[in-house]
């Protein structure tokens, strides 16, 4: 009867240390979300313009550049890739003014995977819809 005794206040010894360790760690947990800043869908990008497709003249379409990433600041939920640094992207801008080749400039890239795919290298369409024109 004392084994038993003992052993049923060592078990609940035992229970009640080990629960204090669990919310001691619990409250000592980072809670990590993500920024709620950026967008689904997007990248936030520090980019340099490297091409201006020009031929592209007719107002109903976007402006398109190649823009070179410099910098990712963060991904929103859902974007489809990931970049690496200084790789080349074509962008469609809702409008370029303010922008030339060489201008660098932070925005909030779109990217939507797309179903009518013109080639392989362009199976998710990038587009900005504002941006901010970064001294040089």
């Amino acid at each position: 009867m004392i084994n038993a005794l003992k052993s049923i206040l060592c078990y609940f010894i035992i229970l009640l240390c080990c629960n204090f360790a669990v919310n001691a760690q619990l409250n000592n947990k980072k809670i990590i979300s993500a920024p709620s800043s950026i967008p689904p869908n997007h990248a936030n990008i520090v980019g340099t313009i490297i091409f201006i497709d020009t031929l592209r003249s007719d107002e109903t379409k976007p402006t398109r550049a190649l823009v070179q990433i410099d910098t990712v600041k963060g991904y929103g939920m859902a974007f489809p890739t990931l970049f690496s640094h200084e790789e080349r992207i074509m962008i469609n801008f809702s409008q370029l003014s303010g922008l030339c080749v060489g201008s660098k400039f932070s925005a909030n890239v779109r990217g939507m995977e797309s179903m009518m795919v013109e080639n392989e290298s362009q199976k998710i369409i990038y587009t900005v819809n504002y941006y901010k024109r970064l001294r040089k």
